[in-house]
């Protein structure tokens, strides 16, 4: 589990991140991120798994999320001083993958966040 600091818990800072017109969006193998930037100087996530898109069963779902938070906690490096929400939504498939896959598909994707949040803040 992220520290408080880093997570996004309110149901208005969930809604802003889906309904914005500012939000973008990365679909990778195993999750699908969508972010926005905030104001703040530090990223704030979220990590779901939805009951119609990973599995019906809990275990299988928080299976899913462990797994993608640790991939997350791991490569935070990347994202540490952006000031982004991030929505990180996983796919079926991350319950039976190598732990490598997701590592490898977490890392490509914030690398490619932080791409795009740049060329976002040069606008």
């Amino acid at each position: 589990m992220f520290k408080k600091k880093y997570r996004i818990t309110k149901k208005k800072d969930f809604e802003k991140v889906l309904k914005s017109q500012d939000t973008k969006k990365i679909n990778s193998k195993f999750i699908n991120l969508f972010f926005l930037n905030n104001n703040l100087n530090y990223p704030r996530i979220s990590v779901l798994a939805g009951v119609r898109t990973v599995s019906k069963k809990a275990t299988e779902r928080n299976r899913a999320k462990r797994r993608v938070r640790e991939a997350i906690k791991q490569k935070f490096s990347i994202i540490k001083d952006k000031g982004v929400d991030i929505l990180v939504f996983c796919k079926k498939n991350c319950i039976t993958a190598n732990f490598q896959d997701i590592l490898e598909d977490v890392r490509s994707s914030l690398l490619r966040l932080v791409d795009l949040s740049k060329v976002e803040k040069n606008k």
